[in-house]
């Protein structure tokens, strides 16, 4: 069997990332991540690369990311076609870096992007980012119900 060097390079390129960044969760996804990788290894490519860029310093604490979770965002990002698509997926995945292993609050979320569209995707984002640029330099805390009362903002 010959196999392509370009392929492999990939290959081994994915596995020490993804190492790095799922932890012992790698493990675990065996004969599905090969699977998940054949079909979106490019998308793979870049959540890996993303997710590693999102962590930053913690990339070198002892967390993994649940395998469910894991499961949930190779599978979702394998079959996208936008970037902003694969952003959304390797958010998710830093996000639910943790030592928590039953922490798998960010499956449902890679369940959600993975449902909607990429037009209503755009829309979050370009929302999310209009309000993150208006409080910005704001003292709100948008998790305090007083605050949030404050943040009113009305889209004419």
């Amino acid at each position: 069997m010959d196999i392509d060097p370009e392929k492999a390079a990939v290959a081994t390129a994915l596995l020490y990332t993804g190492k790095k960044v799922l932890g012992p969760t790698l493990g675990y996804i065996g004969e599905n991540l090969k699977t998940l990788v054949e079909a979106g290894a490019p998308n793979i490519s870049r959540l890996f690369h993303r997710a590693k860029e999102l962590l930053g310093a913690r990339l070198e604490r002892n967390e993994s990311v649940p395998r469910r979770v894991t499961h949930d965002v190779l599978e979702g990002v394998s079959l996208v076609d936008d970037q902003l698509q694969v952003e959304y997926f390797a958010g998710i995945l830093a996000a639910s870096r943790s030592d928590q292993a039953s922490d798998d609050r960010g499956a449902s979320l890679a369940k959600l992007v993975s449902r909607v569209s990429l037009y209503q995707l755009r829309a979050h984002y370009t929302l999310y980012s209009v309000v993150q640029q208006t409080y910005r330099n704001n003292q709100l805390r948008l998790n305090r119900r007083d605050h949030c009362e404050k943040a009113i903002t009305f889209v004419h």
